[in-house]
């Protein structure tokens, strides 16, 4: 009986699980299972209709990691916080690049938009973040609360206290925090 292109299909998609996706749900480890979509990703690479039916089978998979990708929180913040890096020469366009962000459900974000802000504004005065950076200063996150923090001061620095009242009042946030011993910081 001859092979048909639809026996090719499945076994090559057989083969794929087999190699990968088997492996990927044996071994719990983090890198092992990222190892192994890559793995998969190359072999599939170019084969179009025939890893259709693996990648249906990856987007409905357990895992998150095969079902997605790379989604954790330290890759989300770095992501965020390079934009800083990618506007430091028109940090104009950070406040609108950046303002959905800094309201995001994830704190990881939230952390990163300030902290992309600090690293686009460093070499310039545009009061225009504050209002962005304001709400990130009483975060109930540790972490984005202190990265707001020093966003807020570095903007600050630059502006002068007798020609915008809310260096007064950041002052005196800092000097509130300071004094507060039990609020951690």
């Amino acid at each position: 009986m001859p092979t048909t292109e639809r026996d090719s299909s499945n076994s090559f998609v057989i083969a794929c699980h087999d190699a990968g996706l088997g492996l990927a749900h044996e071994k719990h480890h983090g890198k092992i299972i990222r190892g192994n979509a890559l793995r998969i990703a190359f072999t599939v690479y170019g084969r179009q209709e025939e890893a259709d039916i693996l990648i249906e089978q990856m987007t409905r998979d357990q895992d998150p990691i095969l079902r997605y990708g790379d989604v954790s929180d330290d890759v989300r913040r770095i992501v965020v916080l390079a934009i800083g890096f990618v506007l430091y020469s028109e940090p104009e366009q950070t406040p609108r690049i950046v303002s959905l962000l800094s309201e995001s459900y994830n704190p990881h974000i939230r952390y990163g938009a300030a902290i992309a802000i600090k690293i686009s504004y460093v070499n310039t005065v545009l009061s225009e973040v504050i209002p962005l950076l304001e709400p990130l200063t009483s975060d109930g996150v540790d972490f984005v609360h202190q990265g707001a923090l020093i966003a807020m001061a570095k903007v600050m620095v630059k502006i002068n206290a007798s020609s915008d009242s809310r260096v007064g009042t950041f002052k005196q946030q800092l000097e509130k925090i300071i004094l507060d011993k039990h609020e951690d910081v």
